[in-house]
This record gives C-alpha cells, structure tokens and sequence, in this order.
C-alpha cells in the first residue's frame, strides 16, 4: 500500500512539474507576443503612442551614454520629436519567472535615419525589455539598449550572428 501511494505520488509530481514546465513555456510565448505588438505599434502608431501604452508609469529606460531615465513621462520627453527616424525591432527569446509576474525578452533594433544629405543610414543593436504583469497585461518596466555596428561590420567578437 505504501509503494502504491509513494508511485502515485511520484506520478503527480512528474504531472506538476510538466504542466509548470507548459506554464511556463505560455507566459514566455505570452511576453514575446507582447514584444511583437509592441513592435508593431512603434511602427503602425509611432514610438510616442507605443511607448505610451506599453511602458509602466515606473519604467526605467537605459541607453548607452546616457543617464537612466525613470518614469514614462519623462521616457516619452526624451524621445526626439520629428525626428523621422524609424525603429524596428525582432524579439528572439523571452524568459518567465516561476511565479508568472515578472519575465524579459531579448532581440535585435533597427534606427533607420536621415543624414545631413538626406541619405538613409541605419544604426543597429541589441535590446533587453523586463516585462511586468500588470491589469492582466504584459507592460514593459525596463528597457536596455545598446548598439553595435551592425551587419556586414564584421563587430561579432563571440561568433553571434542575428538570425
């Protein structure tokens, strides 16, 4: 009898432990369909309206060479009015805490902008957004960003290449 209840209670945890491990794999396919709909926004409603709705009223913006800015008001002050430059971004991996309220996603950017001439030039890096669940959605609470030369630059001293 003793066996019987140790193998049925052995069977509910391998239960609990697939189904936590199901669990987790939705909230991570969760937050990377936030991070695409946050791109698509940025680039059907412009990056003003997108970071408005998807930043917390506490997020945090970091950016290489500047200081951290906190607060979505003051994030949405710093972005360049006018600008006509364009950002475009490819979420490639996202990661869920176990209690399901915290997670990030990790991907690639794209500053599409004029020169002085008018030519087009691009900017590129890499980016890293801590999600938060908050009113049942996922709202960024952090963003990192940092740029790298880009493709073609030869600048990928680990041997990672954007797929």
């Amino acid at each position: 009898m003793i066996s019987w209840l140790a193998l049925l209670g052995l069977l509910s945890l391998g239960g609990c432990s697939a189904s936590s491990e199901a669990i987790r794999r939705a909230r991570e396919e969760a937050i990377l369909r936030a991070d695409r709909s946050f791109a698509r926004a940025a680039v059907q409603h412009g990056l003003r309206q997108a970071y408005h709705h998807y930043f917390l009223p506490d997020a945090v913006f970091l950016a290489e060479q500047t200081r951290p800015i906190r607060g979505r008001h003051l994030i949405l002050s710093a972005l360049p009015a006018g600008s006509g430059s364009a950002l475009t971004w490819f979420p490639k991996e996202a990661v869920a805490t176990a209690g399901g309220h915290l997670g990030m996603s990790w991907g690639y950017y794209e500053v599409t902008e004029r020169t002085a001439s008018g030519q087009p030039a691009a900017v590129y890096g890499n980016y890293v957004t801590v999600w938060r669940r908050s009113g049942g959605h996922w709202r960024v609470s952090l963003e990192i960003q940092n740029a790298e030369p880009g493709p073609g630059s030869g600048f990928h001293p680990v041997g990672l290449h954007p797929s």
